[in-house]
């Protein structure tokens, strides 16, 4: 029988794996995707938080505030430039 991870054991594990391999240099980012109402966003800020690594919400670039969705050509801008930092 196969143990099911929780979501613990996947944060845990998850922090090893950036935390040797940014000691290494080779960690900068990190995306998570998963089905919407996921847990995407709470895993993604516990392990930015955890590793000191830079936390976009992908939400924060394809809404304006209040909510309104900004043109395509302005979100790809964003996620363009969001794509190029060096963290």
């Amino acid at each position: 029988m196969v143990k099911q991870a929780t979501a613990p054991d996947l944060i845990e594990m998850c922090v090893d794996i950036v935390q040797e391999r940014k000691e290494r240099k080779r960690v900068k980012k990190i995306a998570v995707f998963g089905n919407v109402g996921g847990g995407n966003s709470t895993l993604s800020k516990q392990l930015a938080d955890m590793t000191d690594l830079l936390w976009t919400p992908l939400d924060s670039l394809k809404y304006k505030p209040g909510g309104g969705e900004v043109s395509h050509a302005e979100f790809k801008a964003a996620h363009d430039a969001l794509i190029k930092q060096d963290q």
